[in-house]
């Protein structure tokens, strides 16, 4: 029988979620942030000024 307690994200079990992240994917998670980054310098210069 249910007992219609809910788990929580926290009491679940971890799906196999790797530790650290391969060279490559942290590589291609870096190059996305600083294409991000760069975008955003471009469209919001203001921003980035130092006065």
């Amino acid at each position: 029988m249910p007992s219609g307690k809910r788990e929580s994200s926290a009491d679940a079990p971890k799906q196999d979620a790797p530790d650290v992240l391969s060279f490559d994917a942290t590589q291609n998670l870096v190059g996305f942030f600083a294409l991000l980054l760069s975008i955003d310098r471009r469209t919001n210069p203001e921003r980035y000024r130092s006065e």
